[in-house]
């Protein structure tokens, strides 16, 4: 039932692995991420607008991994697969840990939290969300 989910879904599952031999790999860390639609809050003008947003749904990379640049290397990919910048995603559900690198690579920390599970960065309303969220619906 859960693959099905999957396979009828609008998610990308970025996956990176490591060969340990010609027949054997582990997985290093993963990133699903997908199109939603979402009514934001932008606290700037004080109002909410129903838009298609480009969300980090999962974020993981293995903890023998972990501090090498692995993560960053897979969110990097993901952006620019999706001709991006990271203040352009809304994120489910974040942790601690995921607010610590999001400023430790990328220097967002102004969070906006949207009641909904999901946050986004006040940079997230600049130009950028108004000419790629909202006029091509995630189409690109």
């Amino acid at each position: 039932m859960h693959e099905e989910l999957l396979i009828n879904s609008d998610h990308v599952l970025y996956m990176m692995i490591e060969h340990n031999t010609s027949a054997n790999f582990v997985v290093v860390g993963i990133l699903k991420t997908g199109w939603k639609k979402l009514c934001l809050y932008n606290k700037a003008v004080g109002s909410c607008k129903e838009t298609m947003v480009y969300c980090l749904m999962d974020f993981y990379v293995h903890e023998s991994r972990q501090h090498k640049g692995y993560g960053k290397y897979l969110i990097d990919y993901m952006l620019q697969d999706m001709h991006l910048c990271a203040k352009n995603l809304a994120i489910e559900n974040p942790t601690k840990n995921l607010l610590e690198f999001m400023w430790k690579h990328f220097q967002l920390s102004k969070i906006v939290n949207q009641g909904n599970y999901f946050i986004v960065y006040e940079e997230f309303f600049d130009d950028a969300f108004n000419e790629r969220n909202h006029n091509d619906g995630g189409n690109g």
